[in-house]
């Protein structure tokens, strides 16, 4: 899906009650939100859908295969990792009436 798709799905789920522009500026608005949240470190939740939250990947040694013995320092780099909800992955598997933490 892309970005424009997006913001046609959401005009759809609210009846087309908002134009696209606003719809357009709300999500802007929310990913802003979110991009500045996991650059301050904290993780951002989503209710019934995920956690997105900023890890480190360590530094490490590679060798090039094409290049045989040659050993090439990867810096460490910051990630963003999203880990889906309890309840959204029983919805993925097709789990019905399951209990859990529902988040």
């Amino acid at each position: 899906m892309r970005y424009m798709d997006l913001v046609k799905s959401v005009q759809r789920q609210v009846r087309k009650r908002l134009s696209y522009r606003i719809v357009d500026t709300i999500l802007r608005a929310c990913f802003a939100v979110i991009a500045r949240t996991l650059e301050q470190g904290e993780p951002v939740y989503i209710p019934e859908f995920g956690r997105f939250e900023m890890t480190t990947a360590r530094s490490r040694m590679v060798v090039s295969n094409l290049e045989g013995e040659a050993r090439y320092e990867v810096p460490e780099r910051r990630r963003v990792r999203f880990v889906p909800s309890a309840a959204w992955v029983r919805r993925l598997n097709g789990e019905r009436g399951s209990t859990g933490d529902g988040g």
